[in-house]
């Protein structure tokens, strides 16, 4: 019996508690927030060379509104402060999170995009549930956007299916954040 997508959507919050057993609400916190900057700097750092290994791939425009949406996430970011509450940087981290999964269904709409960058788009699509799910345990659920907004890391994962772990891909966007691809 292979599960439904409703309960592959309720159990996301479950996979974000699972992933960081044993830590405090402060670490788990600082996960979130360092997998969000990792992730939105890893997409960020390979859009310019995606176009630049092959310009047919990226327009000038969806290279532009990428570039957007990782500077507001940035932006949005910054305003998270290692002394907030988790409640109260749950907004903050909620932008971010829907400006990661803007960037990948932007990303997800590009034909396949070859090795090393693909694994980033992997890695980033498999941290966006988890942060996802973790922004669900402070705010609830929303009906209206998760299915919508688990589209395309979803996507992304089946079609560069790379296997890797959770650890994995935080490691992998933790160099890509720092330009090593």
């Amino acid at each position: 019996m292979s599960p439904t997508r409703r309960a592959l959507l309720s159990a996301t919050p479950l996979l974000a508690v699972a992933a960081c057993a044993g830590q405090t609400a402060a670490q788990v916190s600082a996960q979130i927030v360092a997998d969000l900057n990792n992730a939105i700097a890893a997409l960020s750092n390979a859009v310019p060379a995606i176009a630049k290994a092959d310009p047919s791939l990226l327009s000038v425009s969806v290279q532009t509104q990428i570039q957007t949406y990782a500077a507001d996430a940035r932006g949005v970011l910054t305003s998270v402060s290692t002394t907030m509450a988790a409640t109260s940087a749950a907004p903050a981290l909620s932008k971010a999170e829907a400006d990661l999964n803007a960037i990948l269904a932007a990303l997800a709409a590009v034909p396949l995009i070859p090795p090393p960058y693909s694994m980033i788009i992997a890695a980033a699509a498999m941290v966006a549930p988890m942060v996802e799910g973790y922004i669900a345990t402070l705010t609830g659920p929303s009906p209206a956007t998760a299915p919508k907004a688990a589209t395309a890391p979803t996507m992304l994962a089946a079609r560069y299916g790379s296997g890797m772990t959770l650890s994995q891909a935080e490691q992998q966007l933790a160099a890509a954040a720092k330009g090593q691809m």
